[in-house]
Protein backbone atom coordinates (compact mmCIF):
# COMPACT_ATOMS: atom_id res chain seq x y z
CA UNK A 1 0.00 0.00 0.00
CA UNK A 2 2.71 1.95 0.49
CA UNK A 3 3.34 5.22 3.43
CA UNK A 4 0.68 7.90 3.87
CA UNK A 5 0.53 10.78 6.09
CA UNK A 6 -1.57 11.13 9.47
CA UNK A 7 -3.37 13.98 10.48
CA UNK A 8 -1.46 15.75 13.38
CA UNK A 9 -3.25 16.48 16.63
CA UNK A 10 -1.76 19.50 17.02
CA UNK A 11 -2.70 20.84 13.64
CA UNK A 12 -6.19 19.26 14.58
CA UNK A 13 -6.71 21.76 17.63
CA UNK A 14 -5.60 24.70 15.42
CA UNK A 15 -7.95 24.24 12.96
CA UNK A 16 -10.36 23.57 15.84
CA UNK A 17 -9.59 26.60 17.28
CA UNK A 18 -9.80 28.65 13.55
CA UNK A 19 -13.79 27.30 13.87
CA UNK A 20 -14.35 28.54 17.42
CA UNK A 21 -13.28 31.65 16.74
CA UNK A 22 -15.51 32.12 13.61
CA UNK A 23 -18.56 30.34 15.15
CA UNK A 24 -18.48 32.38 18.54
CA UNK A 25 -22.13 32.83 19.04
CA UNK A 26 -21.58 36.66 20.43
CA UNK A 27 -20.27 38.37 16.72
CA UNK A 28 -23.68 38.88 15.36
CA UNK A 29 -22.89 37.86 11.70
CA UNK A 30 -25.32 35.83 10.10
CA UNK A 31 -25.51 32.41 9.25
CA UNK A 32 -24.24 32.92 5.12
CA UNK A 33 -21.76 34.91 6.34
CA UNK A 34 -20.12 32.59 8.82
CA UNK A 35 -20.41 29.93 6.14
CA UNK A 36 -18.19 32.16 3.56
CA UNK A 37 -15.89 32.52 6.43
CA UNK A 38 -15.36 29.05 7.08
CA UNK A 39 -15.35 27.75 3.58
CA UNK A 40 -11.76 29.11 2.74
CA UNK A 41 -10.85 27.72 6.29
CA UNK A 42 -12.17 23.99 5.26
CA UNK A 43 -11.01 24.22 2.13
CA UNK A 44 -7.70 24.93 2.70
CA UNK A 45 -7.15 22.37 5.36
CA UNK A 46 -8.84 19.67 3.21
CA UNK A 47 -6.02 20.12 0.49
CA UNK A 48 -3.55 20.41 2.87
CA UNK A 49 -4.25 16.92 4.13
CA UNK A 50 -5.98 15.25 1.36
CA UNK A 51 -2.85 12.46 1.32
CA UNK A 52 -3.69 11.52 4.43
CA UNK A 53 -6.36 8.86 5.88
CA UNK A 54 -8.48 10.96 7.85
CA UNK A 55 -11.86 9.90 6.43
CA UNK A 56 -13.72 8.83 9.82
CA UNK A 57 -11.98 12.06 11.34
CA UNK A 58 -13.40 13.88 9.16
CA UNK A 59 -16.90 12.48 9.36
CA UNK A 60 -16.67 13.30 13.37
CA UNK A 61 -15.44 17.04 12.67
CA UNK A 62 -17.96 17.67 9.91
CA UNK A 63 -21.00 17.14 12.60
CA UNK A 64 -19.06 18.80 15.27
CA UNK A 65 -18.87 21.97 12.53
CA UNK A 66 -22.49 21.27 11.79
CA UNK A 67 -23.21 21.38 15.34
CA UNK A 68 -21.75 24.48 16.02
CA UNK A 69 -23.47 26.44 13.09
CA UNK A 70 -27.17 25.31 14.56
CA UNK A 71 -25.90 25.99 17.93
CA UNK A 72 -25.13 29.76 16.42
CA UNK A 73 -28.31 29.64 14.92
CA UNK A 74 -30.50 28.90 17.59
CA UNK A 75 -28.74 31.57 19.62
CA UNK A 76 -29.54 33.92 16.80
CA UNK A 77 -33.52 33.19 17.80
CA UNK A 78 -32.92 34.43 21.32
CA UNK A 79 -36.69 34.14 21.86
CA UNK A 80 -38.88 30.94 22.86
CA UNK A 81 -41.83 31.81 19.99
CA UNK A 82 -38.81 32.94 17.23
CA UNK A 83 -37.56 29.16 17.98
CA UNK A 84 -40.21 27.81 17.43
CA UNK A 85 -41.50 29.36 14.53
CA UNK A 86 -38.23 28.77 12.78
CA UNK A 87 -37.93 25.27 13.74
CA UNK A 88 -41.67 24.89 12.44
CA UNK A 89 -40.75 26.93 9.26
CA UNK A 90 -38.17 23.72 8.55
CA UNK A 91 -40.42 21.00 8.44
CA UNK A 92 -40.54 20.24 12.62
CA UNK A 93 -43.96 19.35 14.00
CA UNK A 94 -45.74 22.19 15.76
CA UNK A 95 -45.58 20.17 19.54
CA UNK A 96 -42.07 19.24 19.22
CA UNK A 97 -41.07 22.52 18.06
CA UNK A 98 -42.27 23.88 21.34
CA UNK A 99 -40.61 21.13 23.73
CA UNK A 100 -37.24 22.49 22.28
CA UNK A 101 -37.82 26.12 22.77
CA UNK A 102 -39.35 26.00 25.90
CA UNK A 103 -36.45 23.28 27.32
CA UNK A 104 -34.50 25.14 29.90
CA UNK A 105 -30.93 23.82 28.53
CA UNK A 106 -28.21 25.59 26.78
CA UNK A 107 -27.71 26.47 23.48
CA UNK A 108 -25.20 23.99 22.44
CA UNK A 109 -27.61 21.01 24.01
CA UNK A 110 -30.18 22.43 22.23
CA UNK A 111 -28.60 21.88 18.87
CA UNK A 112 -27.65 18.03 19.71
CA UNK A 113 -31.39 17.72 19.82
CA UNK A 114 -33.46 15.87 17.75
CA UNK A 115 -35.53 18.11 16.57
CA UNK A 116 -32.69 20.83 15.34
CA UNK A 117 -30.88 17.97 14.05
CA UNK A 118 -33.94 17.60 11.61
CA UNK A 119 -34.66 20.98 10.87
CA UNK A 120 -30.66 21.55 10.28
CA UNK A 121 -30.08 18.32 8.62
CA UNK A 122 -26.87 17.69 6.23
CA UNK A 123 -29.30 18.42 2.86
CA UNK A 124 -30.05 22.61 4.87
CA UNK A 125 -26.25 22.79 5.18
CA UNK A 126 -25.92 22.08 1.75
CA UNK A 127 -28.58 24.42 0.84
CA UNK A 128 -26.74 27.11 3.14
CA UNK A 129 -23.06 26.38 0.83
CA UNK A 130 -21.37 24.82 3.76
CA UNK A 131 -18.35 23.31 2.28
CA UNK A 132 -18.44 19.19 2.99
CA UNK A 133 -14.84 17.91 4.30
CA UNK A 134 -16.33 14.42 3.68
CA UNK A 135 -17.94 14.29 0.33
CA UNK A 136 -14.73 16.50 -0.89
CA UNK A 137 -11.85 14.30 0.69
CA UNK A 138 -13.98 11.05 -1.32
CA UNK A 139 -14.01 12.80 -4.53
CA UNK A 140 -10.22 14.08 -4.46
CA UNK A 141 -9.38 10.47 -3.03
CA UNK A 142 -11.41 8.95 -6.09
CA UNK A 143 -9.62 11.29 -8.76
CA UNK A 144 -6.44 9.62 -7.52
CA UNK A 145 -7.06 6.35 -8.40
CA UNK A 146 -5.48 4.29 -11.02
CA UNK A 147 -8.07 3.95 -14.23
CA UNK A 148 -5.79 0.54 -14.29
CA UNK A 149 -9.19 -1.47 -15.87
CA UNK A 150 -12.62 0.15 -16.42
CA UNK A 151 -15.79 -1.92 -17.86
CA UNK A 152 -17.92 -0.56 -20.60
CA UNK A 153 -20.98 -3.11 -21.18
CA UNK A 154 -22.23 -2.41 -25.05
CA UNK A 155 -25.88 -1.24 -25.63
CA UNK A 156 -27.95 -4.34 -25.80
CA UNK A 157 -30.27 -5.18 -29.14
CA UNK A 158 -33.59 -6.09 -29.02
CA UNK A 159 -33.66 -9.45 -27.28
CA UNK A 160 -29.73 -10.63 -27.15
CA UNK A 161 -27.22 -9.96 -25.05
CA UNK A 162 -24.25 -8.15 -26.02
CA UNK A 163 -20.63 -9.26 -24.76
CA UNK A 164 -19.09 -7.22 -21.84
CA UNK A 165 -15.76 -5.48 -22.90
CA UNK A 166 -12.84 -4.40 -20.72
CA UNK A 167 -10.42 -2.06 -21.41
CA UNK A 168 -6.91 -2.42 -19.99
CA UNK A 169 -4.73 0.69 -20.02
CA UNK A 170 -0.72 -0.22 -20.53
CA UNK A 171 1.60 2.79 -19.72
CA UNK A 172 4.53 0.90 -21.89
CA UNK A 173 2.42 1.49 -24.80
CA UNK A 174 2.72 5.16 -24.59
CA UNK A 175 5.86 5.50 -25.65
CA UNK A 176 5.90 3.31 -28.41
CA UNK A 177 3.61 5.28 -30.31
CA UNK A 178 0.97 2.77 -30.48
CA UNK A 179 -2.68 3.17 -28.77
CA UNK A 180 -2.57 2.69 -25.05
CA UNK A 181 -5.80 0.83 -25.47
CA UNK A 182 -6.76 -2.58 -25.63
CA UNK A 183 -10.07 -4.55 -25.77
CA UNK A 184 -10.53 -7.43 -24.35
CA UNK A 185 -13.88 -9.44 -25.56
CA UNK A 186 -15.24 -11.22 -22.29
CA UNK A 187 -17.28 -13.92 -22.05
Amino acid sequence: MGWKPKHCCKSLERMKDKIRKITRRNRGRSLEQIISELTPVLRGWLQYFQYARCHKLLIHLDAWIRRKLRCYRIKQCKRTITLQRFLESLGVVKWQSWILALSGIGYWRKSNCPQSQQAMGNRWFDEQGLYNLTLNYVRLTNLKKPPCTKVCPVCERAGEQSPTYSIALRPDWLHHGKSNVKVKNQK
